[in-house]
């Protein structure tokens, strides 16, 4: 298993995974705190021919730009929507939660926009709300306009602004690998999962690869079986400065006490990171 592992791409592409992530990260973050960024990063990721592939998960990134934005922006929706195939589709895509604070009108020029009559709450959601009542306000406690974080950007190339587009694609296509690290980790036998980790480890090239390894599935590892692997992680850790480097990325949330010694203690002077 670990032999096919090694060659069906997961390995590699959960590093890729993980190398692409913060500028991945920064498009779901933008349309809310930096519009026009998100707004022209989002241009640029539908004018990607692979973004066909992934306009549910780029309207979740517009839906942002839209609640938070909606007034400023319609305009602009609208007159992108008249030419742009792809874009429309994207809009079509977009749902609200339930109680999102939303005016009606707005809503409705963004559904002409779209050029279908798009529903508000997707219809599976509706019967869920039907047969779970309360369900409403145990997902969507908060559902109004929250104010902007207080986060700094700098100001985007647009080659940074290319870049990004490009790696939230990336992130994407790499998804189904992290979705099967974790499964992995949770579902398979100690020793497959331990050995899993270690590949992810020695095929790491980057101080990135290091700190997505520890906060990751090596964090899920211990958590979940720490005591049956705790004596080789002490011994990795002792010959391998890059594997206490590692370590350090690991965080004691849900890590019984006396296990957390040994790992801190297994880190030999190496700061706490993450």
């Amino acid at each position: 298993m670990l032999d096919t592992l090694r060659t069906d791409g997961t390995i590699t592409d959960w590093l890729v995974h993980s190398e692409v992530a913060k500028d991945a990260n920064l498009l779901n973050e933008l349309p809310h705190n930096n519009p026009e960024e998100g707004w022209s990063i989002i241009l640029k990721v539908l004018h990607l021919p692979e973004s066909q592939m992934h306009l549910p998960a780029l309207s979740d990134c517009l839906k942002s730009l839209f609640i938070h934005h909606g007034e400023e922006f319609i305009e602009r929706i609208e007159a992108q929507a008249v030419n742009d195939s792809r874009f429309k589709a994207c809009l079509a895509q977009i749902h609200l939660h339930p109680g999102t604070h939303v005016p009606s009108q707005l809503w409705e020029r963004l559904t002409n926009a779209a050029g279908i009559p798009a529903e508000r709450v997707a219809s599976s959601l509706e019967r869920a709300l039907v047969q779970i009542p309360d369900l409403s306000e145990a997902l969507y406690a908060s559902p109004i306009l929250s104010e902007p974080k207080d986060i700094v950007y700098f100001l985007f190339t647009d080659s940074d602004l290319e870049r990004i587009a490009h790696n939230w694609i990336k992130h994407q296509e790499t998804f189904w690998a992290l979705k099967k690290i974790n499964h992995i980790i949770s579902d398979e036998f100690i020793e497959y999962a331990y050995n899993v980790v270690k590949i992810l480890y020695e095929k790491s090239s980057s101080d990135v690869h290091l700190s997505s390894i520890g906060a990751g599935p090596l964090t899920d590892l211990l958590e979940k079986n720490g005591a049956f692997i705790i004596d080789r992680v002490e011994k990795l850790a002792s010959t391998d400065r890059r594997f206490r480097i590692c370590l350090s990325y690991v965080w004691p949330t849900k890590i019984e006490v006396d296990l957390w010694k040994r790992i801190a203690k297994a880190r030999d002077g190496e700061p706490q990171r993450g």
